[in-house]
């Protein structure tokens, strides 16, 4: 279903608000946009590396913020955050919920470096950034492929 002209709009200025805040020219707010407006993504391979090292964890970490933030009644930034705080919490991860943060970052945008999570799932909306992170958990169970000796 189309989105009416003016709520549109309204999303548009919303996420030039978000990006204007990290960029410094046009060409930072263009780069920066292109995760909410693409229906895929590419994994920025540094990103990967560096934030994905462990791949089972990663996925493991990927599926229960997944299903904690799947169940939110309200697609808000402080119910995801809450949500996602207390699933940090109980992956024992205490205060350093950043770990689950930067997990779902490049899972969400493909990157390390992008605007607060929680503006980032809300700019997403429920359904892509739920399908996104279903791709990234694709991405991290394909095979790998292994060097060639």
């Amino acid at each position: 279903m189309l989105k009416a002209p003016q709520a549109r709009r309204d999303w548009f200025v919303s996420l030039l608000d978000l990006l204007k805040v990290r960029a410094r020219t046009i060409d930072d707010i263009v780069r920066q946009s292109g995760p909410f407006f693409r229906g895929t993504i590419a994994y920025d391979p540094d990103s990967v590396a560096k934030q994905w090292k462990d791949r089972a964890g990663t996925v493991d970490i990927l599926l229960q913020a997944r299903d904690a933030i799947a169940g939110l009644e309200r697609w808000e930034p402080a119910a995801m955050e809450e949500t996602l705080r207390v699933l940090a919490e109980r992956l024992g991860f205490g205060e350093k919920a950043g770990r689950v943060f930067q997990h779902l970052r490049v899972a969400l945008t493909g990157l390390a470096a992008s605007p607060g999570i929680f503006d980032v799932l809300l700019m997403l909306g429920r359904d892509r950034a739920l399908t996104r992170i279903d791709d990234a958990v694709s991405f991290l169970q394909a095979p790998t492929e292994s060097p060639t000796p």
